[in-house]
C-alpha cells in the first residue's frame, strides 16, 4: 500500500505543476538517470607497497627490572649480514651496572634486616612467655595475700588486740590491788617511812604508765581500724584485680605482638624476596643488553611487523624499551606488503591473483597471490596485506618499492550501472528503477560486484536497459 501511494503521489505531482512553456524541454521529474548496460568491464585494485622479507625476527629490549634510559653503544650496520649468535646491538650498560650494585646492597640489607627480625621475634616470644608466667605468679600471690589477710591476719589482729586489752586491764587491776595492799601495810607500819614513800611512788607511777599505755594501745588500735585497715584491705582487694587485668593485657599484647611480628616477618620476607628477584632480573637485563641474532640473516634497522619503519641507528642514540629496534631478516624469500583501506577490506580475498611491478625494475612483472587478511585493523583503521610470489632475481631486495595490481573483474559481457546509482538501505543495496507508469519509481534490491571507481558490476536485481536514478528520490 505504501508503494502504491508513493507512485500515485509521484505521478500526480507533475499534473499539479504549471505547464512548461511551449517549446521548452520538460525537466526530469526524478533527476538524472542512466540505463543498465552490458559490455566490457574491468575493475582493478592498485596499491603502493614494498618488498619485505617473508621470514624475519624483530628484536627489542624488554627489561624486567631496569628502568633507566637506553642508548646505543654498538650496532651492526644496516644491511649487513650476521650469523646466529652474533651481537647485533649492544646497549650502554654503565647505569645498569650502577643499578645492579645498588640492588645487591639492597638485597644484602633486606636479608640482614630479615635475619635480625627473626631473632627479635624469637626473643620477644621468650620474653613474653616469661612475663606472662611472672604475671600469673604475681596474681596467685595477690590472691593468696588477700585470702591470708582476710582469713589469717585479721583474726590474729583481733585476737592480739583482745589479748593486749585484757593484759593491760589485768595489769592495772593487779597494780591497783598491790597499791591497795601496800596502803594497808603502811597503815600497820610494817615498813619504814623511807621505804614506804619509795614503794608507793613507784607503784603509783607504774599504774599511771600502764593506764597511759592502755590508752595509747586503744587509740592506736582505733586509728588502725579507722584508717590503716581500710586502706590495707582496699590495697589487697585491688591487687588481684590489677594483677588479673595486667595479665589479661599482657596476654593480649603477647597475641598482638606475635601476630604483628608474623606480619612484620612476612613483609620483610616479601621485601627480601623482591630484592632477590630484582637483583636476578637486573643481572638478566644486563646480559640481554648485548642483543644477539636469533638466526642467520640481514640486519635491518627498524621494524617490519606492523609498519615498515626503518631508521638508521647511531651510537649514543636513545631508544625505547619494548619497541622493535632492529630486525634480522632471512635474505631469501620476499613478499610484498601493501596497505589495505577499510573500503577495500572485503574486495580482496585470499588466493586472488596479483601482479607486482617493482619500482626499481619497471619492466619486470611478477605474478603472485594475495595472502589471507585477518585480525583487527591497525590504529589508522587499515590492514597490512601481503602478496606472495616466487623469484630468483637477486636485484629484488627488502624495502624496495613496488606496485600491486589485483584484477577484481575482467569480462566482455558484464551488466553495469554508474556507481552513483547504487544506494544503501540498511543491510541492502538498492537501485531506484523507473517503472512503466509515466513517473513511477521502484526501489529494487541488487547484488553488486566490484567497481572501477566509475561503474559497478550488477550480479543480480537488474536487467539490461533498466533505467536507474542517479539521485535518491525524496520520501513522499
Amino acid at each position: 500500500m505504501r508503494t502504491s501511494c508513493f507512485l500515485v503521489t509521484l505521478a500526480a505531482a507533475p499534473f499539479l505543476a504549471s505547464p512548461a512553456p511551449l517549446g521548452a524541454q520538460a525537466p526530469e521529474p526524478h533527476g538524472k538517470s542512466a540505463k543498465a548496460r552490458r559490455g566490457p568491464f574491468r575493475a582493478v585494485f592498485e596499491a603502493e607497497g614494498a618488498f619485505v622479507p617473508a621470514h624475519f625476527t624483530e628484536l627489542s629490549f624488554s627489561p624486567q627490572a631496569y628502568e633507566g634510559e637506553l642508548r646505543v653503544a654498538e650496532v651492526a650496520p644496516h644491511g649487513s649480514r650476521v650469523r646466529q649468535g652474533d651481537v647485533v646491538l649492544k646497549l650502554e650498560d654503565e647505569k645498569a651496572r650502577d643499578a645492579l650494585r645498588a640492588a645487591e646492597w639492597a638485597q644484602r640489607t633486606a636479608e640482614r634486616t630479615l635475619a635480625d627480625a627473626k631473632v627479635r621475634y624469637g626473643e620477644h616470644e621468650a620474653d613474653m612467655q616469661r612475663d606472662v608466667a611472672r604475671a600469673e605468679r604475681e596474681l596467685a600471690l595477690a590472691d593468696q595475700a588477700l585470702k591470708g589477710y582476710l582469713e589469717v591476719h585479721r583474726p590474729l589482729e583481733k585476737d592480739e588486740h583482745e589479748l593486749g586489752h585484757r593484759s593491760y586491764k589485768h595489769s592495772i587491776d593487779d597494780q591497783e590491788d598491790e597499791l591497795a595492799q601496800l596502803g594497808k601495810m603502811y597503815k600497820e607500819d610494817q615498813l619504814t617511812e623511807e621505804t614506804e614513800e619509795i614503794v608507793l611512788k613507784r607503784a603509783n607511777r607504774n599504774l599511771e604508765e600502764t593506764k597511759k599505755r592502755l590508752d595509747l594501745f586503744l587509740r592506736r588500735h582505733d586509728f588502725s581500724e579507722k584508717f590503716h585497715e581500710p586502706a590495707e584491705r582496699e590495697r589487697l582487694e585491688n591487687a588481684p584485680k590489677d594483677k588479673r587485668k595486667a595479665l589479661t593485657d599482657l596476654r593480649r599484647a603477647r597475641e598482638s605482638g606475635r601476630e604483628l611480628g608474623k606480619i612484620e616477618l612476612e613483609r620483610l620476607e616479601h621485601e627480601a624476596g623482591a630484592a632477590r628477584r630484582r637483583l636476578e632480573r637486573l643481572r638478566a637485563d644486563l646480559e640481554r643488553m648485548a642483543i644477539r641474532a636469533p638466526h642467520d640473516g640481514v640486519v635491518i634497522h627498524g621494524a617490519l611487523e606492523e609498519k615498515v619503519a626503518v631508521s638508521v641507528l647511531k651510537r649514543h642514540q636513545a631508544i625505547q624499551a619494548h619497541q622493535p629496534i632492529v630486525t634480522v631478516a632471512d635474505p631469501g624469500a620476499l613478499k610484498v606488503r601493501f596497505n589495505l583501506k577499510e573500503k577495500d577490506r572485503y574486495r580482496l580475498s585470499a588466493g586472488m591473483g596479483a601482479a607486482i611491478v617493482p619500482e626499481a625494475i619497471p619492466d619486470r612483472r611478477l605474478a603472485g597471490s594475495v595472502e589471507p587478511v585477518s585480525g583487527f585493523p591497525l590504529p589508522d583503521n587499515t590492514w597490512n596485506a601481503h602478496v606472495l610470489f616466487a623469484h630468483e632475481d637477486e636485484r629484488l631486495l627488502p624495502l624496495l618499492k613496488a606496485k600491486v595490481v589485483v584484477v577484481l573483474h575482467d569480462g566482455m559481457d558484464a551488466l553495469t550501472v554508474p556507481l552513483g546509482a547504487v544506494f544503501r538501505r540498511g543491510d541492502r543495496s538498492v537501485c531506484y528503477v523507473k517503472g512503466h507508469a509515466p513517473f513511477g519509481v521502484i526501489a529494487r534490491t541488487v547484488v553488486t560486484g566490484p567497481d572501477n571507481g566509475k561503474d559497478v558490476l550488477i550480479r543480480e536485481g537488474l536487467s539490461e536497459g533498466d533505467e536507474v536514478l542517479l539521485e535518491e528520490p525524496a520520501a513522499p
